[in-house]
């Protein structure tokens, strides 16, 4: 697995300062709920990457500012299609709006000591989804998706909890550019 080359024309903000001055966080928490939107509208980014394409629909970069810990983007598979591939230390959960097709499993034996280690599995599981299934994905999982339909799209929503990236577990392992990714932003 080689890192990922980069993708984004700008940089990606994967926590934003929460600042006080104060020892206490409990008026900037007041002040956050009594201020923060309830229904969020407004346009959402989008990364085009071969023939897959997320748009972020929540994150700590979005505005207005909503949360730290979550975050959810939008994929659109073209017929037939699959994603890059990844790991990550994180769990996820993706949705499935539209489409069928599968999901290809890696488990990660993890150690931690004064290094991370981590051992993939030799043989990926296989899980067939379809619309309106919730797809798991543990903690140290590779994973990629695959359209299983030549001739319609499929459409997921991914979300997942940023606080590993926050505590510092940020590993993330690129399996491959989606097959026709020429490696231009």
């Amino acid at each position: 697995m080689a890192n990922p080359p980069a993708r984004y024309s700008k940089s990606r903000i994967f926590v934003k300062g929460v600042e006080s001055q104060t020892y206490s966080l409990t008026e900037a928490r007041r002040h956050r709920l009594a201020t923060v939107p309830r229904v969020i509208r407004r346009e959402v980014s989008s990364d085009k990457v071969g023939s897959a394409e997320e748009k972020n629909i929540l994150s700590p970069q979005a505005e207005p500012f909503v949360t730290q810990s979550l975050h959810a983007h939008y994929v659109t598979l073209a017929p037939g299609a699959r994603d890059k591939g990844h790991g990550h230390q994180n769990e996820e959960f993706v949705y499935i709006l539209k489409g069928r097709g599968f999901d290809m499993h890696w488990e990660v034996e993890v150690e931690i000591t004064d290094r991370y280690h981590a051992r993939p599995a030799k043989e990926p599981s296989r899980w067939g989804w379809k619309a309106g299934d919730l797809v798991y994905i543990p903690h140290n999982t590779i994973h990629q998706h695959f359209n299983g339909d030549p001739s319609s799209p499929v459409q997921l929503i991914v979300a997942t909890n940023r606080l590993y990236k926050m505590i510092g577990y940020s590993r993330v392992e690129q399996l491959e550019n989606a097959p026709d990714f020429d490696g231009r932003s």
